[in-house]
C-alpha cells in the first residue's frame, strides 16, 4: 500500500485514464501509463508531450515515477485528500520503495497538492514543497503559464529525490575527463591547462512570494495510504 504525505497550496491552479473508475470521481488510472493527464486543460498538448517525455524518461532512470494531474473541480473532497487517493489507486511509484510523487492542480478551486511518497519523505521535505510551490510555480502559475512552472518545479523535486539525476553533475565530469586529456597531450610542449570542473550552481532565487497564499505544510499522512 502506498503512503502519500502532502503539502498544499491555496493558488491559482495550474492528466492521466484505470481500465475500471477510481473510487468517488478520482481519475481512473490510464492504459497505457501517462505521467501528464490535463483534464483541466491548462496545457497545450505540445508542452504536456514534453513534460511526459521528461518524466518518463527520468521514471526509466532513477524508478521514481512523478505523475502531474489536473482536473476540472475536486468535488468537495479536500486537494490533499485527493491527491493522496489518486497516488494510491494509480499505485504511483515503486511498490517496495514508495517512491511516487503527486502534484495535483484542481482548475476550479485554484488549489495545488504535492504528494510524495514515505520513501522519499527524507528528501521531499515540508520547507522544499513550501519552496517549490511558492517560489517555482506560483509566479508562473499567476501569469498563466503553467508549462513553465510546473517544469521548474519538476526540476527541483527531481533533482531533490534523485540528486544524481543532475545531468550538470555528468557534464562536469566529461569537461573534466575532456580537460585532463587535452592536459596530457600538452604535456610535452610545456603547456599546463587548468581543467574546468563545472560546479553545480543553484536554482534557487530569492524572490518574494507573490499575491498568492502562502504554502502551509500538512503534517505526515500516519497511515491509509
Amino acid at each position: 500500500m502506498y503512503r502519500f504525505f502532502s503539502f498544499l497550496l491555496l493558488a491559482l491552479a495550474v492528466g492521466l485514464s484505470r481500465p475500471a473508475a477510481a473510487a468517488d470521481g478520482i481519475p481512473a488510472r490510464p492504459v497505457p501509463f501517462t505521467f501528464v493527464t490535463d483534464q483541466a486543460n491548462l496545457l497545450s498538448a505540445a508542452d504536456a508531450k514534453k513534460l511526459e517525455g521528461g518524466l518518463r524518461k527520468y521514471a526509466d532512470n532513477t524508478g521514481t515515477q512523478v505523475v502531474v494531474v489536473t482536473v476540472p473541480s475536486l468535488n468537495g473532497t479536500s486537494v490533499a485528500d485527493y491527491a493522496r487517493q489518486l497516488g494510491t489507486a494509480w499505485g504511483v511509484g515503486q511498490r517496495d520503495k514508495n517512491n511516487g510523487i503527486v502534484i495535483l492542480l484542481s482548475g476550479k478551486e485554484h488549489q495545488m497538492s504535492i504528494e510524495a511518497g514515505s520513501g522519499l519523505r527524507s528528501a521531499i521535505t515540508p520547507e522544499l514543497t513550501k519552496r517549490v510551490m511558492n517560489q517555482d510555480m506560483a509566479p508562473a502559475f499567476k501569469q498563466g503559464n503553467y508549462f513553465a512552472g510546473l517544469r521548474k518545479g519538476l526540476s527541483t523535486l527531481m533533482l531533490a529525490a534523485n540528486p544524481s539525476s543532475d545531468p550538470r553533475k555528468n557534464s562536469a565530469a566529461s569537461s573534466a575527463a575532456a580537460t585532463s586529456a587535452t592536459t596530457t597531450q600538452a604535456a610535452d610542449a610545456s603547456a599546463t591547462t587548468t581543467p574546468n570542473a563545472m560546479g553545480a550552481t543553484s536554482t534557487e532565487t530569492s524572490t518574494p512570494t507573490p499575491s498568492y497564499p502562502a504554502a502551509a505544510s500538512e503534517p505526515a499522512s500516519s497511515g491509509g495510504l
